[in-house]
């Protein structure tokens, strides 16, 4: 399974018998985290099956002293978390933007999609039953791009720089890796996994079709948890099978 150093144990501790619906936790924490930045070794539903576009993001100027690694990645977080995407492309190498993106675009839109079932399910069956369904953990398993980051040190070495954060609160501590071009620092992560945002897209939809289901059918809590599983368990199939594909030379 392509897992970034040291995440296996830590996913697996973190998130122990943590399933939702015949999904387990671990799955969609390795694929989207084995996207993004390494950890420190021993230490609702869009129109279109797609992100919507984003605005053309605005061009960075360059300043006398442009930002250090360690304020890159801080800037990074500060936009991702204001929902400022236009400002965190920049901040991402160019040849590996468009799928950082794209993950980042997906898992907001299943925050969103969660949010909205568990104001549902809770209306309807209380707050802990809600619970059953809550995929709210995503946030935080994306690396540099969760959304609970503290910033701790740097290290730079010629043209390279490594910057370890703490995602939550956990161990261990990931380095983002970061390169200067230009003058700037941008931001480099792990080769993305292709299909991963997609998938995490499919299951914003279960999510929302839940939500649907829940407004028009008058449902108990295990026959909506029934509806849920049969089509997340396909996504977390899916998800698997992404993660255990080999990975590419260039990420060996």
């Amino acid at each position: 399974m392509r897992l970034p150093h040291g995440f296996g144990e830590t996913a697996t501790l973190l998130l122990r018998g943590r399933c939702l619906a015949g999904l387990p936790f671990t799955i969609l924490a390795v694929s989207l985290t084995a996207s993004c930045d390494r950890p420190q070794p021993d230490s609702a539903r869009a129109d279109s099956t797609s992100p919507q576009p984003q605005a053309p993001e605005p061009a960075l100027a360059t300043p006398a002293h442009p930002p250090s690694p360690q304020e890159t990645v801080r800037l990074a977080h500060e936009h991702r978390v204001s929902g400022r995407l236009g400002l965190v492309g920049p901040l991402v190498i160019p040849e590996q933007r468009p799928h950082v993106m794209e993950l980042i675009q997906s898992v907001d839109r299943l925050l969103a999609a969660n949010h909205t079932l568990q104001a549902a399910a809770g209306e309807k069956f209380g707050s802990a039953s809600a619970a059953l369904f809550d995929l709210a953990q995503v946030a935080n398993l994306i690396g540099v791009f969760s959304h609970d980051v503290e910033v701790l040190d740097e290290r730079i070495t010629g043209d390279s720089a490594v910057v370890t954060i703490q995602v939550a609160k956990r161990v261990p501590l990931q380095q983002v890796r970061l390169v200067r071009r230009d003058g700037r620092w941008l931001i480099q992560t792990d080769p993305p996994i292709e299909g991963v945002a997609a998938e995490v897209r499919n299951l914003a939809d279960v999510l929302v079709d839940a939500v649907d289901i829940l407004a028009e059918k008058s449902l108990t809590l295990e026959e909506l948890r029934g509806e849920v599983e049969s089509r997340q368990k396909a996504v977390g199939r899916r998800l698997a099978l992404l993660a255990e594909r080999p990975a590419p030379l260039a990420d060996r």
